[in-house]
């Protein structure tokens, strides 16, 4: 079968072939260790992620903001904060946020989050060939 055509979302490519899609969600709890939000979608294939959401789970007595920071591979690209004990940040990308070729979607938070108090983060996305 061969590629799709369709009019998608502007700054998207026209051309989507064997496109993945989210929306996709994971938790963020570490300030030592990446976490891997959206894999590296293989060579040739980019991810193109045009929202985020990230909320913290309410964790007793805590106080603290926290960053959330968002990464190409390794490299720093986005961020924002998120209050403690219930707090929202959200971002749309409007032309849609391109990640380098094979290259997976990253998070890590300001602080190490305890059990129970996980930042959730939640992508729209989509795949397509470079």
């Amino acid at each position: 079968m061969g590629d799709l055509s369709i009019d998608v979302e502007p700054g998207l490519p026209i051309e989507l072939a064997s496109a993945a899609h989210g929306p996709a969600f994971a938790e963020v709890a570490s300030n030592t260790a990446n976490a891997v939000i959206i894999a590296a979608p293989g060579a040739g294939n980019n991810i193109y992620v045009t929202a985020i959401r990230a909320s913290i789970a309410t964790v007793p007595g805590s106080a603290t903001s926290t960053l959330i920071t968002f990464k190409e591979g390794l490299t720093a690209r986005c961020a924002g904060y998120v209050a403690e004990n219930g707090g929202v940040w959200s971002m749309d990308f409007n032309p849609p946020w391109k990640l380098p070729d094979n290259t997976a979607l990253q998070a890590i938070s300001s602080i190490g989050l305890p059990t129970g108090g996980e930042a959730i983060v939640s992508i729209m996305f989509t795949t397509t060939l470079s």
